[in-house]
């Protein structure tokens, strides 16, 4: 089932991860250290800042390549995390930005 995507206008300077609390930007960019973010698109770059190795591998077996090229909404239909969503987030003059999250991944 794809992610399904959750639109909200938010201005405000930090948005946290629901599955982890983490922050989702640090000062040096995107989380990378949190396993529950999936994947940050910058509307006004209309660039991915950051997409995880988990959303990598399970795009790798669907034969996905250059994920980059992937708008958020494909990418979003291609993926079946279950708990999984996107936010989209009206930022004002900022764009619109989309970040992808999902529980952490079952070890074991």
């Amino acid at each position: 089932m794809p992610l399904p995507v959750v639109e909200v206008k938010y201005e405000g300077q930090e948005l946290y991860s629901p599955y982890s609390g983490k922050r989702v930007e640090t000062a040096n960019g995107p989380n990378t250290r949190d396993s529950t973010l999936l994947f940050v698109h910058y509307g006004d770059a209309c660039d991915y800042a950051y997409i995880n190795n988990r959303v990598r591998k399970i795009l790798e077996t669907k034969r996905l390549k250059n994920l980059e090229q992937l708008s958020p909404a494909t990418l979003a239909k291609r993926l079946d995390i279950e708990g999984g969503f996107v936010l989209r987030v009206d930022a004002g003059w900022n764009g619109i930005n989309q970040y992808g999250f999902a529980p952490p991944p079952q070890k074991g």
